[in-house]
């Protein structure tokens, strides 16, 4: 029994080693806008806390809290930085919305690993993907948009508002030559009819190919290999 205990220390402290190191926040992550650099300390804190309560062997608990806090994070600090962004006319927001709903999928994928298949979860990866994620996409992403926070530069886009079936109103940027065929796209929905169907059809099978990626990619980030 001692020496089962004595492997799974000596298995727990190689697996720590190999986490990456804390990340802490500094002065090279700060956007000089207040709301937006306290939201990223706190997905700093969240990283920090899962690594630790790893580190104390509480892997399983610790996923699911930090599950919860990164459903969280994407509602709130997602929206409110977009606003930011869209007030201050910066180009590039389609783009960053992208970086945002793919993280957002990634997250609601581990979520449902984590309820239906818990065991294959590997704290280290999650740790690593958060981590890497964090620093790339504040260094990186949200760089670009500081100068036009400041006032330093200005942008312009096309907005473009859909109506679809119930009502609903889908409103996105567009570049200009996309926006006349996304209004042909929404007049064959509204009219209905078979061409409406077949379109609705391929919309439809793209979305389950899209949803079979982003498991499978979920899978190659979260999970211990088979």
């Amino acid at each position: 029994m001692n020496e089962r205990r004595a492997s799974d220390r000596r298995k727990m402290e190689r697996r720590n080693d190999e986490i990456v190191p804390t990340l802490e926040w500094s002065e090279k992550f700060s956007t000089s806008v207040r709301a937006i650099d306290s939201d990223h300390q706190t997905l700093f804190e969240e990283i920090a806390t899962l690594k630790h309560r790893f580190e104390e062997g509480a892997e399983q608990d610790a996923i699911g809290n930090a599950i919860k806090s990164l459903t969280a994070y994407c509602n709130e600090h997602f929206e409110r930085e977009e606003q930011f962004m869209e007030k201050a006319h910066y180009p590039g927001l389609k783009e960053h919305k992208k970086e945002h709903k793919k993280f957002k999928k990634l997250v609601k994928q581990l979520a449902k690993i984590n309820r239906k298949e818990p065991d294959t979860i590997d704290g280290i990866k999650v740790i690593k993907f958060l981590s890497n994620w964090l620093s790339s996409h504040i260094l990186i992403s949200d760089m670009k948009y500081i100068p036009y926070m400041k006032g330093e530069a200005d942008g312009k886009a096309e907005q473009l508002k859909i109506s679809v079936p119930k009502q609903e109103v889908i409103s996105f940027d567009v570049p200009a030559p996309i926006a006349q065929t996304l209004k042909e796209f929404e007049q064959i929905l509204s009219e209905g009819g078979q061409i409406a169907k077949a379109l609705e059809e391929v919309i439809h099978q793209f979305g389950k190919k899209q949803d079979k990626l982003l498991k499978k990619s979920a899978m190659k980030l979260f999970c211990k290999k088979a």
